[in-house]
C-alpha cells in the first residue's frame, strides 16, 4: 500500500509531465484497439470452419484448341472430356473425380438463383448454385447432417430434382432446417415444369474464401451433356501430394493433348486460396494492420523510454537518499515499472470509454464478423497488455539504471 501511495505522489508531482504522456497513451490504446478489432474481424473469419474440406484438391484446368476445336462437334467434345476423366479416375495417387460449374472456392466464379417454397412464393431467398457430378461431396469431403445423398439417384433427370442445400438456405427456405429433408421448392424465374426440386440432403454451412461470411449454397445434379462447360477437380492421396502438379503435368500432357483439349494448368486448391487472397488484395490491408500496430507499439517504446531516462536523472538524488534509508534496490526498480504501467492504466480509461462509445455506434469494420461483448473486451484486454509489455520493456532499462545507483555518490553531488 505505501509503494503506491508513493507511486500515485510522484505521478501527481510531475502531473504536467504526465499528463501529455497520458494523452498520447490514450489516443494510441484507442488506435490499438481500433487496429486489433480490424484483424479480429478478418482472421475470427478466416479461422471458421470452411464446411468443405479442399486440402489435397486440385483443380485439372483444360483449355480449348481453337484449330482442333472448329472441327470437331460438341458430341466429341463432350466424349473427349469424358475419356479424359476416365483417364484420371485411373491416375495412381488420384483418390477420388468430379466435375462442377458455377459458383466455386476461391474464384470469382458465382453464379446466382433464387428459389421459394410452395407455401410462400412470393419471397424468394437468392443463393450461390453450384452444379456437381456426384463424385462431388467424395472430393470435398462434405458430410450431410440432415438426410442422405443418393448418388444413384443423382442426376438431373429426377422428378423432383435432388437438392443438396447448406444450413443457411435451408433455415433462409424453410425457417426449421432440422425438417426439411424431403419438402419440394421451386425456381420462380423458371416457366418449364422441371422447377421443382426434392431436398436430399442438408450440409454444414460453407463460404467460398476464407475471409467471408457464410452464405446460402444449394448444389444441384449436372448432366453428363453439360461437362465440356465444367472444371474437372480430383481429390489426391496424402503421400501422393509431395509434386503432385508437377509430375501429373509431365506424365499426362501428351495423353490430353490428343484431341480439342491442352492441359493449362493443374492447380491446387490451398494456391488457388493464397492467390485469391492476394488478389482480392485482403492479404495487403492486413499487413498494412499489422505494420500499424508495429508503429504504435515502436512510438511508445521511444516515448516511455526518453521519458523514464530523463526521470532517472532527475530523481538520481531522491533515489539515493531512500536507499540511504533502507530502501532496497528491487523495490526502486519495481516502483519504476509500476509507475510507467499505472501511466497506461489511467490512460486507458477514456480510451476505454471512447471504444465502447464507437463499438455501440457501430463505427467499427463489421464486415465478416459481427460486433459482440466479448470480440470488444478481447480486442481491448489484447491491446493493453501488448502495451503494458512494450511499457516494461521500455522502462526496464531506466529502472535498472536506477537500481544500480550509489547512495554515497548520490547524496554527494547534491
Amino acid at each position: 500500500m505505501s509503494m503506491t501511495r508513493h507511486i500515485f505522489k510522484q505521478l501527481w508531482n510531475c502531473r504536467r509531465t504526465n499528463l501529455w504522456i497520458c494523452i498520447l497513451l490514450c489516443i494510441i490504446t484507442l488506435l490499438m484497439w481500433y487496429a486489433f478489432d480490424i484483424v479480429y474481424n478478418y482472421e475470427a473469419a478466416a479461422r471458421s470452419p470452411m464446411g468443405y474440406d479442399y486440402v489435397g484438391v486440385y483443380n485439372i484446368d483444360l483449355r480449348f484448341r481453337e484449330d482442333a476445336r472448329r472441327d470437331a462437334s460438341w458430341e466429341d467434345v463432350d466424349r473427349q472430356k469424358l475419356s479424359i476423366k476416365t483417364l484420371l479416375e485411373n491416375y495412381p495417387g488420384i483418390e477420388s473425380v468430379t466435375w462442377s460449374r458455377g459458383s466455386r472456392p476461391f474464384s470469382r466464379n458465382r453464379m446466382f438463383e433464387g428459389y421459394c417454397t410452395h407455401d410462400d412464393s412470393s419471397r424468394v431467398v437468392s443463393t450461390f448454385i453450384s452444379y456437381v457430378s456426384p463424385g462431388y461431396f467424395d472430393v470435398y469431403d462434405v458430410r450431410p447432417i440432415y438426410g442422405s445423398i443418393d448418388l444413384d439417384a443423382w442426376n438431373p433427370g429426377e422428378y423432383p430434382m435432388p437438392a443438396v442445400l447448406t444450413e443457411d438456405l435451408a433455415d433462409s427456405l424453410f425457417r426449421d432446417m432440422t425438417n426439411v429433408v424431403g419438402r419440394t421448392f421451386f425456381n420462380p424465374y423458371y416457366k418449364d415444369k422441371v422447377t421443382n426440386y426434392r431436398v436430399a440432403a442438408v450440409v454444414p454451412r460453407q463460404k467460398r474464401d476464407d475471409y467471408e461470411r457464410y452464405d446460402p449454397m444449394i448444389y444441384l445434379p449436372v448432366s453428363d451433356k453439360d461437362i465440356q462447360m465444367t472444371t474437372l477437380i480430383v481429390r489426391v492421396r496424402p503421400e501422393a501430394r509431395a509434386g503432385f502438379a508437377e509430375r501429373f503435368s509431365r506424365e499426362m500432357r501428351h495423353r490430353i493433348e490428343q484431341g480439342v483439349y491442352y492441359l493449362y494448368a493443374v492447380r491446387s486448391l490451398e494456391e488457388c486460396r493464397d492467390t485469391y487472397n492476394v488478389e482480392n488484395g485482403t492479404v495487403n490491408y492486413l499487413n498494412a494492420t499489422y505494420c500499424m500496430i508495429g508503429f504504435f507499439l515502436f512510438t511508445v517504446f521511444l516515448i516511455v523510454l526518453g521519458t523514464f531516462s530523463i526521470r532517472t536523472r532527475r530523481r538520481r538524488s531522491e533515489i539515493g537518499l531512500r536507499m540511504a534509508m533502507g530502501s532496497s534496490r528491487r523495490r526502486v526498480m519495481t516502483e519504476f515499472i509500476l509507475e510507467g504501467v499505472l501511466i497506461l492504466f489511467i490512460a486507458a480509461f477514456p480510451a476505454l470509454l471512447i471504444a465502447a462509445y464507437m463499438a455501440r455506434l457501430e463505427i467499427t469494420v463489421n464486415t465478416l464478423t459481427d460486433m459482440s461483448a466479448a470480440r470488444f473486451v478481447g480486442c481491448f484486454a489484447a491491446a493493453v497488455a501488448v502495451l503494458t509489455m512494450v511499457i516494461m520493456l521500455a522502462v526496464w532499462p531506466s529502472a535498472r539504471k536506477a537500481m544500480l545507483i550509489s547512495p554515497a555518490e548520490a547524496l554527494h553531488d547534491e
